[in-house]
């Protein structure tokens, strides 16, 4: 979404039966934070907590926020100015614009064209934009879809809970919503995760957020989520860290089954840098994240199970509620 987190975020998920809601051998402290209806602003792995909240990046996002709140109204905070990943500064509304309009253009069925179809497994087809992989030096950029049981808006409100993510996914240390730019809609987050096989850990400050066409599409409205990386200088990485960079990260849902199921469509491009092979990383990733998608839908069925659903995803008043 994270970054979100956004996550990704892309290329952290290790297998279905790795996670803590796909196993039997689940913890009650990892079942009850799954299916609670309840959310949070912070998340951080017990193990990592000291490393964590002993670095300088911290203080450093909490600088970022006395910096955006002292150039602008609370109310404005999209007014602030930031510089994106690729060293453009602008401000955070129109960051936000510029990611939700290439999601908006690259999960389109106009966008068919431009991408190659490399696989699919468990329902879910992923493709690969090669022009776009090229002008990024090799940094795979992917596109998968597939339908989904729950309702878009659930899925969009799991991607937007730093614990949900935190308990789904092993690899991550932290993931941080410092500065609410818009409530409950936009926010500056940071992540940080372990890639696994000895490689050094990843992070980044994503921008992170939501959006909703309200046309009306086979029973209700399409939702998008998206993040894109900032603030690289403002808010350094944690000491041993690689700084990432999500280059370009989002979801489409559009509504199934009168609102009941949603099509997913992800496509996504990130720079892990350091000395982690691209080639190792692109030949993975799809699945890792057709597998991801999966496990967010496995929560939302459980959520809906359990009666927790609504009482989540009406913690954000901006999405269609269910």
């Amino acid at each position: 979404a994270v970054f979100r987190f956004a996550a990704a975020r892309a290329y952290r998920t290790r297998s279905l039966d790795a996670m803590g809601c796909a196993s039997s051998s689940s913890t009650a402290e990892t079942e009850a934070a799954l299916l609670s209806a309840s959310i949070t602003e912070v998340y951080i792995k017990p193990e990592h907590r000291s490393t964590i909240e002993k670095s300088p990046t911290a203080s450093r996002a909490a600088t970022l926020k006395a910096r955006v709140d002292a150039s602008t109204a609370v109310a404005n905070r999209g007014d602030a100015t930031v510089v994106r990943w690729d060293g453009v500064e602008l401000t955070i509304s129109a960051m936000r614009a510029e990611i939700l309009a290439h999601v908006r253009e690259q999960t389109s069925p106009e966008a068919k064209p431009s991408f190659v179809r490399i696989g699919s497994e468990k329902g879910i087809t992923w493709e690969q934009n090669e022009s776009l992989t090229a002008a990024a030096g090799g940094d795979g950029y992917f596109r998968l879809s597939g339908e989904l049981t729950v309702p878009a808006s659930l899925m969009v409100a799991l991607l937007l809970d730093p614990s949900k993510t935190g308990y789904m996914d092993p690899t991550v240390v932290t993931i941080d919503f410092f500065l609410e730019v818009e409530a409950r809609k936009t926010w500056l987050a940071y992540w940080n995760q372990m890639p696994g096989y000895g490689f050094s850990w990843r992070d980044a400050v994503d921008l992170t957020t939501f959006d909703v066409d309200e046309a009306p599409i086979g029973g209700g409205s399409t939702l998008f989520q998206a993040s894109v990386s900032c603030c690289e200088d403002e808010v350094g990485s944690l000491p041993g860290a690689v700084r990432a960079a999500d280059r370009f990260f989002g979801y489409r849902f559009e509504p199934l089954n009168g609102g009941n199921g949603c099509k997913g469509t992800l496509v996504c491009q990130t720079s892990l840098r350091g000395c982690m092979p691209k080639a190792l990383v692109n030949a993975s990733v799809s699945k890792v994240l057709g597998e991801y998608m999966r496990t967010m839908e496995g929560v939302g069925l459980r959520m809906m199970a359990a009666g927790t659903a609504k009482d989540f995803v009406a913690q954000f008043p901006g999405l269609p509620q269910l």
